[in-house]
């Protein structure tokens, strides 16, 4: 229902624009057109279509997203090239590299480190973690900057 996008928008200067993208349309009509005068663009459709995303962006956030996509250095490669230089990704998951029937294919910190660092990507660091109620695993934030 646009929790991630809702706390981005009160962080971002206005006149921001995000790019609010979910393939089920329900969740997406949930959400203002605008939040803290930031516009928000609903995209309906499968993130993993990397093709169809925006270009030029200045950041990507990825929440609970990462751990549905298999060939993570492909996407994560795709998704590199949507951003400006010197943008940032930020990316929450679950640190751990076992995957479950909910979560099927999870990427640890340190896995997705090695991953972004072999994409060209620089500062990556941990910004929060904390145990998830769900799992036995914790759970982390990570933000990372892509460099010109």
């Amino acid at each position: 229902a646009g929790l991630f996008t809702r706390a981005i928008a009160t962080l971002l200067t206005p006149p921001s624009i995000i790019y609010a993208v979910d393939k089920h349309r329900g969740a997406l009509e949930q959400l203002p057109v605008t939040i803290c005068g930031n516009l928000i663009e609903k995209l309906a459709l499968d993130f993993t279509h990397t093709d169809r995303l925006p270009s030029g962006l200045d950041g990507i956030l990825m929440a609970n997203a990462l751990h549905f996509v298999p060939e993570k250095h492909r996407f994560l490669e795709a998704i590199v090239g949507h951003l400006r230089p010197v943008g940032k990704i930020i990316v929450i998951e679950y640190d751990t590299d076992k995957g479950n029937p909910w979560v099927p294919h999870p990427i640890s910190f340190n896995t997705l480190k090695a991953l972004l660092s072999d994409l060209g990507l620089e500062s990556i660091e941990t910004l929060y973690r904390q145990p998830s109620l769900l799992t036995n695993y914790m759970l982390y934030s990570a933000v990372a900057t892509v460099t010109a």
